[in-house]
């Protein structure tokens, strides 16, 4: 279904990170580079959509092609569509959340307490915590930084497997003392709460076990009527909570160990809350630009695709327009064009918001449980742009 346009501008979604199907969503140029020693961007003459960023005057028109190194022509159209995709992200995100609203509370903060007295004792190679998630189609879990508790310094090194018996991303080295210590990624770990064909998905942070350095056993740790638990029979987003409680509407939080990294799929229903030494700052919330861009986009059937083209093609234009007046290497190009890029930067950018606003009014949430639209009552009209 689609929702009424309209509301006071709301900030921008949780996550906004450029999605797979942008790229090379428009090419650069469908000429071949006769560059020797230096190769133009990777992708330059591909195009998902079959649009051109070169196909447009005076870019089509301009030197510079048979220099492919920073400052080249290739590098200004280059910069100009990363630049594209990116504010396009902004603004479809930002546009889009006038219009729904997320039917969850976002989380931002810990999971899991810093102390704890006990040393984990177990036979079994390796330990770690699990997280099993509210099957929430456009929910995703972002990991920012993971806590250790054990009992003596030195590293270990963390795997993320999921359910499916398959490792997401690579491998993390944690640094770890005798008592608490917080290790903040240098890359954020992004997870999605709904998986196809897995409706009760989970994740697996796990380590190789040592006797000689044990973790400490932290917990979830519940009063005043919460206590979390670990039961798939039973989850605890069956529940409503609010604040720093929030967490539990998307996720449940337990211990894991083992002697195998390929049969998680086995797992039993339950489990404590005991963490194994680990805790989690995590950000948990609804993926707005799911409803643009979930895996691929389809320009042979899907109008809304190739308007999503376009926009990226408008600003990508606009923005190169932007870095020529500004040039100091392209500057017989820049200052014999320059009033038409003035003029024709101002087109792009009409044409731009054009796409938008018609992209927001045919965004659906058909595929989407983390959703709903807004009340229409007192919503009025309103684009958020980026600069």
């Amino acid at each position: 279904m689609a929702c009424s346009r309209g509301g006071a501008p709301a900030p921008a979604a949780l996550f906004s990170e450029t999605m797979a199907c942008y790229d090379n969503i428009i090419g650069l140029s469908r000429l071949d580079c006769p560059c020797i020693e230096d190769a133009p961007p990777e992708g330059y003459s591909t195009s998902q959509s079959g649009l051109y960023i070169a196909d447009y005057p005076p870019f089509l028109e301009m030197d510079g092609y048979n220099e492919c190194g920073q400052g080249s022509v290739w590098d200004v159209l280059d910069r100009a569509r990363t630049q594209a995709i990116a504010a396009f992200t902004a603004d479809t995100n930002a546009a889009l959340m006038t219009v729904f609203q997320s039917r969850r509370d976002r989380f931002k903060g810990q999971i899991g307490d810093a102390t704890g007295r006990e040393a984990l004792s177990t036979s079994n190679t390796y330990a770690g915590a699990r997280i099993a998630c509210n099957p929430v189609r456009g929910g995703t879990m972002k990991i920012t930084a993971i806590g250790t508790l054990f009992s003596a310094a030195g590293t270990v090194t963390v795997k993320v497997i999921n359910s499916l018996n398959e490792q997401v991303g690579d491998d993390i080295t944690l640094t770890v003392a005798n008592g608490f210590h917080l290790n903040t990624l240098s890359t954020p770990i992004e997870l999605p709460t709904y998986i196809d064909y897995d409706d009760k998905h989970e994740y697996f942070l796990v380590y190789t076990h040592n006797p000689a350095n044990p973790a400490k056993l932290n917990t979830v740790s519940g009063c005043c009527g919460f206590y979390p638990r670990f039961d798939m029979a039973a989850p605890m987003w069956k529940g409503q909570y609010s604040g720093s409680k929030a967490w539990a509407n998307w996720v449940m939080v337990g211990g894991w160990t083992g002697n195998t990294l390929t049969d998680f799929d086995l797992c039993g229903v339950s489990t404590g809350t005991q963490l194994n030494g680990l805790s989690l700052q995590v950000e948990l919330g609804c993926d707005v630009g799911l409803l643009l861009c979930n895996g691929s986009l389809d320009f042979s059937t899907d109008p809304q695709a190739l308007s999503i083209a376009y926009a990226i093609l408008w600003k990508s234009l606009s923005n190169a327009a932007s870095l020529l007046l500004g040039s100091t290497k392209l500057t017989r190009t820049a200052t014999a064009n320059r009033e038409y890029l003035k003029e024709a930067r101002a087109d792009w950018d009409r044409k731009y918001e054009t796409n938008l606003n018609y992209i927001v009014q045919q965004a659906t949430i058909s595929s989407n449980d983390c959703l709903a639209c807004k009340d229409e009552i007192g919503m009025q009209v309103a684009t958020v742009m980026t600069a």
